[in-house]
């Protein structure tokens, strides 16, 4: 199974209407295909990111919540 490890330029160029490079990020998220890895920091970073548009920002974490994305932790595991 292909997965894909989002990174916080990329995905908020893609919720970012107004991003010069919004078209072709929202056109590469949209053809992901596969489990799309979100780590908790690169949520934080796009929420701030978005902080400005708080409908943008809300329903990103509406699809955050829905299972769009797949929210990792970057800690490590106990042996």
């Amino acid at each position: 199974m292909i997965a894909t490890v989002l990174d916080t330029g990329p995905l908020a160029a893609a919720l970012n209407g107004g991003d010069r490079r919004h078209a072709e990020c929202a056109s590469l998220l949209m053809s992901l295909t596969g489990r799309r890895l979100l780590p908790s920091p690169v949520m934080t970073e796009v929420c701030w990111l978005l902080e400005r548009w708080p409908k943008v920002e809300a329903a990103f974490l509406a699809q955050v919540a829905r299972g769009t994305f797949e929210l990792v932790h970057l800690s490590p595991q106990p042996t």
